[in-house]
């Protein structure tokens, strides 16, 4: 009943223990005027999938300063000063696609400070930073909107999933222009994308399964009504071929997305190691840290949070 991949981040040892009320992966979203008042073609470059290094030059091209240097239009940027999965559903794809991993595959100690999550790191988030293109000094924090520089056409570019275009429908000059392209990769040939669900299950406890797992079924089995009326997918088989879905810009690129991706690290304490990552993005951010150092004490503190479970 459900898309390859639905069922990966709710399925533990051969065992399935929910089903998705949405599953969704995430794209990049372009300001198509942006585009075209810098001479360029928004639609040519969502046509095929783009290196991290295709973006960050193109950032630079759409950007805009003021007579000082100031940044007035920022061409990408990342999502800044909010909750750890915010970061984590940006970061994962990208440690994916360099070979990095938040843990050893026994679990015995944190990886992120490994030459791939360095380079991972350096060569995409901090980059922003170190060209001076972009990073929190210059994003507006939302935790309501977190595209708010998109949604106010302060940004050319952003990453966020199909559930975004709501958020900007308020700015109709954003809202009728704006193009949906492909996640950028390391290596365009070996695609990894995010994979993010919510999911409903029902309890062992429960007196009466079978009618509960009928009302799941009939919740979510209206995937044109749940996608028209949320602007999120249900992972049922056949979502992006019906009439209301081929209707909505990018459908096509999610669905593609939603093939070569993957759910964060699985662990108890979740939280609490992303938030360890987190802190540290922000170190090195903000110049408190190398991003070699900062993740060498995200890994101490993660090794940390581990042991004392």
């Amino acid at each position: 009943m459900y898309e390859p991949r639905a069922l990966d981040g709710l399925t533990v040892g051969g065992k399935v223990y929910g089903v998705p009320e949405e599953f969704n992966t995430l794209a990049l979203f372009l300001n198509q005027l942006h585009f075209a008042n810098s001479g360029l073609d928004a639609k040519e470059f969502a046509s095929r999938t783009r290196t991290w290094e295709e973006l960050f030059a193109i950032a630079k091209k759409v950007e805009r300063r003021d007579a000082s240097g100031s940044l007035t239009r920022i061409g990408f940027n990342w999502v800044w000063n909010l909750d750890p999965y915010w970061y984590a559903q940006q970061y994962w794809p990208i440690l994916v696609q360099y070979g990095c991993e938040v843990l050893a595959p026994d679990g015995s100690r944190s990886t992120i400070n490994s030459p791939q999550c360095v380079a991972a790191f350096t060569e995409t988030w901090y980059r922003l930073i170190a060209e001076g293109t972009g990073g929190p000094a210059v994003a507006t924090v939302n935790p309501v909107n977190a595209l708010q520089d998109f949604s106010d056409g302060r940004q050319a570019m952003m990453i966020a999933g199909i559930w975004a275009p709501p958020a900007f429908a308020y700015n109709k000059q954003v809202y009728d222009n704006y193009v949906v392209a492909p996640l950028p990769q390391k290596n365009p040939r070996e695609p990894h994308t995010l994979l993010n669900a919510y999911a409903l299950t029902v309890s062992a406890k429960c007196k009466y399964p079978e009618e509960a797992w009928k009302f799941i079924n009939f919740l979510t089995s209206q995937s044109d009504g749940y996608l028209q009326a949320t602007g999120y997918i249900t992972g049922r088989k056949g979502w992006s071929e019906s009439l209301v879905a081929r209707q909505i810009k990018g459908v096509k690129v999610f669905a593609e997305g939603q093939r070569y991706g993957s759910f964060v690290w699985r662990s108890p304490t979740w939280t609490e190691e992303g938030t360890a990552i987190k802190v540290a993005i922000e170190k090195f951010a903000t110049g408190a840290a190398t991003v070699k150092e900062a993740l060498d004490e995200a890994a101490r503190e993660i090794d940390r949070i581990r042991q004392q479970q």
